[in-house]
């Protein structure tokens, strides 16, 4: 996106990943350590997601961000030259994120990332309770990978992104729509109250 060779992007970019990184290891010791890992792990989870919508927002190719990305000369490689393959055609028609706001995607993308996945498992695995949780979480991961991988080769990160704040929309609301029922597992109901399982209801008196 920046005229990188292969080896400039793996550089840089890892330098952005690393602070975004130190940004998140930071919440996650403030979790561990301050109140802060006492509150309500819902809020915790909007905030966090309304951090990954700006992130993404951020991101996006909008119309008025610079562009087109420019092509590597041809007969040569990314390894080389840097710029965009020649063989990804969206590249004429996609605009170049600026500098700066793609830096501060990444420091929002790491305050929301611990926002979400420290309380987001923690809240997941109450609900669930005692259930197997292997098979709700394990499986989503390579695929999620390759649709993406295959999504950015046929038309670039424009769609990728904006299925990602689909999702992350979707999420959002979800998440506001099923406050309430966000509640860990009761396994045994109050005194007088009764709790339905597969065999019928009980009672605890």
């Amino acid at each position: 996106m920046y005229n990188w060779t292969n080896s400039e992007a793996i550089l840089y970019n890892g330098i952005f990943v690393m602070c975004s990184c130190v940004v998140s290891v930071t919440f996650y010791f403030l979790f561990g350590l301050t109140k802060l890992g006492e509150f309500d792990k819902r809020k915790m989870i909007l905030t966090g997601l309304i951090m990954f919508i700006v992130y993404l927002l951020i991101d996006y190719p909008w119309f008025f961000y610079d562009g087109p990305l420019t092509f590597i000369p041809e007969n040569t490689t990314t390894r080389e030259v840097g710029g965009c393959e020649r063989s990804y055609d969206w590249c004429a028609s996609t605009v170049r994120v600026p500098m700066i706001p793609y830096l501060i995607s990444f420091f929002i993308n790491g305050i929301g990332f611990p926002f979400i996945c420290a309380p987001g498992a923690s809240l997941f695995s109450l609900i669930l309770g005692p259930r197997r949780q292997q098979r709700y979480s394990s499986y989503w991961y390579k695929l999620y990978f390759e649709v993406f991988r295959m999504l950015y080769e046929v038309s670039g990160y424009k769609y990728v992104i904006l299925v990602q704040l689909i999702v992350a929309f979707a999420a959002t609301l979800s998440v506001v729509l099923f406050y309430k029922q966000l509640q860990p597992l009761q396994m045994k109901p109050k005194l007088g109250k009764s709790a339905s399982y597969k065999n019928g209801i009980f009672y605890v008196l």
